[in-house]
């Protein structure tokens, strides 16, 4: 189950038991029994008086029962704590796999045409609003673009206007002072800063 390899042989038969309740609820209680012994076994083993004691005397009946072949083997099981860890880490997983959502919904996908006729239309409407997000964001680009043209252009004509203005009071001081004799400033247009 941990590797995803549900598609064989096997495959939609371990879905459906996995689908019942009961099934879920009992591997999961075998679980918990199994992480219970481990643990318990792990305390045990901490002593290492007690690892070794244990060790030697299941060794040397191992050995004895099957013969010379099974001893590599009874020494690999009894190798301490550091094998006990993997398993409980392994069994872990193992429980925290039986209770994530994922799992949930894909068994109920498996149970239900309507589950999944739901999930497939709610997936459908998230994917309709995300491209209208995005036409959305790109007419917006494109009017955040078209206003700064529509700022540059505008920029320029007032630039242009200024300038026009100065020399035109620039033109008219100077007429003025042609006429009267004396300085003039027309009011509200500023001096020519050059």
């Amino acid at each position: 189950v941990e590797s995803g390899e549900l598609a064989g042989e096997g495959g939609s038969d371990i879905v459906v038991r996995l689908g019942a309740p009961r099934t879920r609820r009992a591997l999961e209680s075998d679980l918990l029994e199994l992480l219970c012994f481990l643990e318990q076994r792990q305390m045990e083993m901490g002593d290492s008086q007690a690892a070794a004691l244990i060790s030697s005397s299941l060794l040397t009946k191992s050995v004895r029962q099957s013969g010379p072949s099974a001893s590599a083997d009874a020494s690999d099981v009894l190798a301490g704590p550091a094998v006990l860890a993997p398993m409980r880490a392994a069994i872990q997983r193992c429980l925290s796999a039986l209770h994530e959502r994922r799992l949930e919904q894909l068994l109920l996908m498996k149970s239900s045409q309507r589950y999944t006729e739901r999930i497939t239309a709610e997936l459908e409407q998230s994917r309709e609003h995300s491209q209208r997000m995005v036409r959305r964001a790109e007419q917006m680009a494109d009017l955040g673009r078209e206003a700064q043209a529509t700022l540059a252009r505008e920029t320029e004509n007032l630039q242009r206007l200024l300038r026009r203005g100065r020399k035109l009071a620039d033109d008219l001081g100077l007429a003025m002072e042609a006429l009267a004799g004396r300085p003039c400033h027309v009011v509200g247009v500023p001096a020519a800063s050059e």
